[in-house]
């Protein structure tokens, strides 16, 4: 079963790199050099040469921006410094308010959007194209913390809607280039790959009309070679992270050779070179560290994991996976975790640690949530294109704009229309409404009907199953009833006779070897044996005195052969369990494994049994010849009593198998 769920792992590896990527991307607010130190430097130069109050305020708050996530008590100096000079400015007021947001930006994500959203209340009074790149750049990082809640269809929402038109109204070419980097990542999180490398292409015809003036024309690249690594374009992914390179080549120390060293690591791995991919990956992770570039780092050691289990040194592979799971703490992303666990415990298992294995599965069921892209895709899908549509909606009024002249010789005509018009849609929507109220009519009717047979469908099915119960518990007091009178009346008389026929033997005064007389004691013996198989099969005094988990210990003992083997395993399960519920899991796994050392030809058994609160779940597994699952739930009596009695526990079951493979059967109960 553990084979099973890690297929879909290789699925997930970039979702895991590009969740990342994309936090990465939007944290800083501003466009960034490739040599960043220099421009930290010529800003400090600038100040000292500057005069204006307003124009120092402006460098103060570039300045506290590069710090906000180097050093946030130095670029909270600089706030502090440009407040002062602002002298309660209202447009400097929300500058300030939009810099301590950045501050706060990765350790107080509450507080961060607060200080967003006084900046945006005081910005709306202004039309500059100045406060609109504000009001851009304070939206796109908005939307990069509701990001970090894992709330990314409100990010698109807010990218689409929000941050690209204020960019394109501050006529800021670059901004909007970089929103469409991020919309690209966020397809990409979506595994939406071909809209990816559309955005993405859409944010390099702008970023390349800067040359190599900016660091995100590399970042670009190398997130367009992450989509085409993707497709498993190998080739094209190639070309891009090499025209990465030459951008950053200009500076060695640029923060964003994490990135490419990332992607150049990720495409190694995917064309098996894992020794390349290696040394790609720790160069990568000495600039991460050196520039405190969290999202990176973890990104980095998740694919020195690949590396190292693609060359089968899992020891290793493990340990950077521990490593980045320690960041991702920081990082707080859902889906990162989900996958780090999953890998975790395809790693313990390829270890042979299978103990470890699953208790990194059973975390990642808690955090899995397998509807996740299924019930997204739909809605981005539907923000993408109502985004395409305003901007349809914007070409045809700038062509309307064009057209005044004309559209004002034909308003005459136009009204006498609009008249004619008017009085048909009237017409029609008193018809309209006649038939919509028929139709209402018609379907509330419908409606209480099936709501009528529905009732006295669900009423059926509770008598029916109220029948069951009682039938049940007939069944088990009977078979209770049997058992005691068994092991106490006819046990006690055989038990009685045995004695009185072995004082017989004993007073003949004769060998054993030379009596048939021995010969009956030992069929005596037999009897009684089967007799007490019988009474505990009927109802074990196991399950009576020690509960459930030692009942069924037992009966997985007793069943087990010389040509199968039934092994028990009890994780949590809780004596506090009502007898009445504890037969009836007995009764469950009692006819599941009889039926498997019966029929299955299995040489080994499987029977798990987890509790966790109410909730039970049974799996009992083999290795034996399989069975068709249709015809056999509708001839096999024994089955049929197995899902009356989940049913009773108000559970569900699920059976597979497979020809010369095996059968495994999923049940889970509540017991409260």
């Amino acid at each position: 079963m553990l084979k099973a769920i890690f297929i879909s792992i290789k699925k997930g590896v970039y979702i895991f790199f590009t969740l990342i990527a994309c936090l990465f991307a939007s944290r800083s607010s501003s466009q960034h050099p490739v040599d960043e130190k220099s421009f930290a430097d010529s800003l400090q130069k600038l100040l000292l040469a500057e005069k204006a109050d307003t124009a120092k305020a402006d460098i103060l708050f570039q300045l506290a921006d590069y710090w906000s996530y180097r050093d946030t008590a130095k670029a909270m100096q600089y706030i502090d410094k440009a407040v002062q000079l602002s002298r309660n400015n209202k447009y400097y007021t929300a500058l300030a308010h939009f810099y301590a947001a950045g501050i706060y930006f990765d350790y107080n994500i509450s507080k961060s959007q607060q200080e967003y959203m006084l900046a945006e209340a005081l910005l709306k009074d202004f039309s500059t194209e100045k406060a609109f790149q504000y009001r851009a750049r304070l939206w796109h990082n908005y939307g990069v913390l509701e990001q970090k809640k894992d709330n990314e269809k409100y990010y698109l929402d807010i990218l689409l809607n929000k941050a690209i038109p204020f960019s394109q109204k501050a006529k800021d070419t670059l901004r909007t280039a970089l929103n469409f980097m991020d919309a690209a990542a966020v397809f990409m999180n979506k595994q939406q790959h071909d809209k990816a490398i559309e955005y993405y292409n859409n944010a390099l015809n702008i970023l390349r009309r800067y040359g190599n003036k900016y660091g995100e024309l590399a970042d670009c690249y190398t997130n367009t070679a992450k989509a085409y690594l993707a497709t498993a374009q190998y080739d094209k992914a190639r070309i891009y992270l090499d025209s990465a390179y030459t951008v950053l080549s200009s500076n060695n120390q640029s923060p964003y050779f994490a990135t490419y060293y990332t992607i150049s690591g990720m495409y190694y791995n995917n064309v098996k070179k894992y020794d390349s991919a290696i040394i790609q990956i720790d160069k990568g992770l000495l600039i991460a560290k050196e520039n405190k570039l969290t999202y990176e780092e973890a990104s980095l050691l998740f694919q020195r994991y690949i590396a190292y289990t693609g060359i089968k040194q899992y020891a290793k592979a493990k340990q950077a996976l521990l490593q980045a799971d320690e960041l991702n703490k920081q990082i707080q992303l859902t889906g990162n975790r989900r996958l780090i666990l999953l890998s975790l415990a395809k790693t313990d298992s390829l270890l042979g640690n299978l103990h470890g294995a699953y208790n990194w599965l059973l975390q990642y069921s808690i955090l899995s949530d397998s509807f996740f892209i299924t019930n997204t895709n739909a809605q981005i899908a539907e923000l993408e294109t109502k985004y395409q549509s305003e901007k349809k909606e914007k070409q045809i009024l700038t062509l309307e704009s064009k057209g005044k002249q004309q559209i004002a010789a034909l308003e005459h005509n136009r009204f006498i229309n609009y008249i004619l018009l008017s009085s048909i849609v009237i017409l029609f929507l008193l018809l309209l409404l006649l038939y919509l109220s028929y139709k209402n009519k018609q379907r509330n009717a419908k409606l209480k009907e099936e709501a009528s047979l529905q009732k006295i469908k669900q009423m059926e099915q509770l008598q029916q199953l109220q029948v069951y119960n009682a039938m049940l518990k007939g069944q088990e007091a009977e078979r209770k009833r049997l058992a005691q009178d068994l092991h106490d009346g006819l046990g006690g008389m055989l038990a009685g006779v045995k004695i009185g026929l072995s004082n017989i033997a004993e007073n003949t005064h004769q060998k054993p070897s030379d009596m048939e007389l021995y010969k009956v004691i030992n069929q005596l013996d037999h009897s009684v044996d089967e007799l007490r198989r019988i009474a505990r099969n009927l109802m074990p005094e196991t399950l009576l005195r020690f509960g459930i988990e030692a009942a069924l210990k037992d009966l997985c003992e007793n069943i087990s052969n010389n040509k199968t083997k039934v092994v028990f395993q009890a994780y949590g399960l809780s004596n506090e369990i009502s007898q009445q519920n504890q037969i009836m899991i007995y009764r469950i796994v009692q006819e599941l494994t009889a039926n498997a050392v019966k029929y299955a030809d299995a040489e080994k058994v499987l029977v798990q049994c987890m509790q966790q609160e109410n909730i039970m779940q049974i799996t009992v597994e083999d290795n034996g010849k399989g069975f068709d699952v249709a015809k056999k739930k509708s001839k096999s009596m024994g089955l049929l009593n197995v899902e009356n009695r989940v049913n009773y526990l108000k559970g569900k079951m699920e059976i597979q198998s497979d020809n010369n493979i095996g059968t495994t059967i999923n049940i889970e109960v509540d017991v409260q």
